[in-house]
């Protein structure tokens, strides 16, 4: 189960903006055997545009600690 919803997005410039992407996925077995998934990722998006297209420039996902998140300003 792979889950997410757009929780902002902010324009640095008319033609640079940041997207914050909540996702959520479901567990799952690597082909290794391992478990993984089963949490939340915080997802922080570049776009720019050129030539009337909005390109991703840059990306990081990190996952959200759950003890941490209790204590988010924003909420």
């Amino acid at each position: 189960v792979f889950e997410h919803r757009l929780t902002e997005v902010r324009f640095l410039t008319s033609d640079v903006a940041v997207a914050h992407l909540l996702t959520y996925n479901g567990a799952y077995t690597t082909p290794s055997g391992s478990k993984a998934g089963n949490d939340e990722n915080l997802m922080t998006l570049v776009f720019v545009q050129k030539n009337g297209k909005w390109l991703l420039s840059s990306a990081q996902n990190v996952v959200v600690n759950a003890a941490a998140a209790k204590h988010n300003p924003i909420k």
